[in-house]
């Protein structure tokens, strides 16, 4: 049996050795979209990691402790204090773990980022015959899943009707 690293040649009596093989060596999903998706799926995820590192690096509000200690300082009564300080605490402990989720998050974009340029990669190191036996086997996938799909989501005649005439003519109310 060959390894991912090195495919099976196709053959006249196995034209599709080639493409079985590959589809053995990387994650699922990211075999199964083209180019184009994976460099928009690459960029996305990149803005994306962008922004959960920016919301991890972000200063917990200071606004409650502000409103406490200027209570306490116009002479408030303890409990008002009291419970504006609590709500400070309350905010700064919000803030660590929405921070702590966000770094999470980002490391894991980061991850996607990673093995989305590594399949760019890989198949910049194809030989042009291996990238046409991917973009077939690519196509014959979705065109199988979308026609399962399709098949699934079309409605038919024992589906349920909306009751109302509105909704079934597309209106609103």
């Amino acid at each position: 049996m060959s390894t991912p690293e090195e495919p099976v040649p196709a053959t006249p009596a196995r034209p599709l050795a080639a493409a079985e093989a590959l589809k053995l060596d990387s994650p699922v999903p990211l075999r199964l979209l083209m180019d184009w998706e994976i460099r928009e799926q690459q960029a996305q995820l990149v803005r994306a990691q962008e922004a959960a590192r920016r919301l991890a690096h972000a200063e917990p509000p200071e606004g409650a402790q502000r409103v406490a200690q200027r209570l306490a300082d116009q002479g408030a009564a303890p409990e008002l204090v009291d419970r504006a300080r609590n709500t400070a605490r309350e905010d700064r402990l919000y803030a660590r773990e929405q921070s702590a989720r966000a770094h999470a998050r980002a490391e894991r974009l980061h991850k996607q980022t990673e093995q989305t340029g590594a399949e760019l990669h890989r198949r910049q190191q194809l030989t042009p015959a291996q990238q046409q036996a991917e973009a077939a086997e690519r196509m014959k996938h979705r065109s199988v899943h979308s026609a399962t799909s399709n098949s699934i989501t079309r409605p038919t005649a024992l589906a349920p009707q909306p009751a109302d005439p509105a909704h079934r003519k597309g209106q609103s109310r």
